[in-house]
């Protein structure tokens, strides 16, 4: 194949061409303006992706309450795990149990797994961020 040269590329402009990587006009392809259709995108997540929203408890280490104020999104186990036989490691073929996602609120928790498409529980919403000392 020849290279192009500058007469070719200025005649190419504005109308289809066929370029030596398959695609159309780089100018046509650049003033590409339309919107997205909205609704018609692939999901993210496997079907049968389960989420739980929860707020994690605080370290029975410490007497702080640091991490504990925000919402997280866990994904439940889809398989079992098994052992991986030449080493003998704990295995699994479940990438998503690895995804922990947080959020400020519970709502915006909700609002994303909704707007994702995921069958979701909530766990310890009736836990407060602040509880009261039951010293006396």
């Amino acid at each position: 194949m020849q290279p192009l040269r500058k007469t070719d590329v200025q005649m190419a402009i504005g109308r289809q061409a066929r370029w030596p990587f398959g695609i159309g006009s780089p100018a046509r392809a650049a003033n590409r303006n339309e919107q997205p259709v909205k609704g018609l995108r692939a999901p993210v997540f496997p079907a049968d992706a389960r989420a739980r929203i929860e707020r994690p408890s605080r370290s029975v280490l410490t007497a702080g309450r640091a991490q504990t104020k925000h919402w997280r999104l866990r994904f439940d186990r889809r398989r079992s795990p098994f052992i991986e036989p030449l080493m003998g490691w704990t295995g699994s073929d479940d990438p998503l149990t690895q995804i922990e996602l947080r959020f400020p609120t519970l709502e915006a928790a909700i609002a994303y797994a909704e707007r994702q498409g995921l069958a979701y529980v909530v766990d310890g919403w009736w836990r407060s961020a602040t509880t009261g000392s039951t010293a006396g």
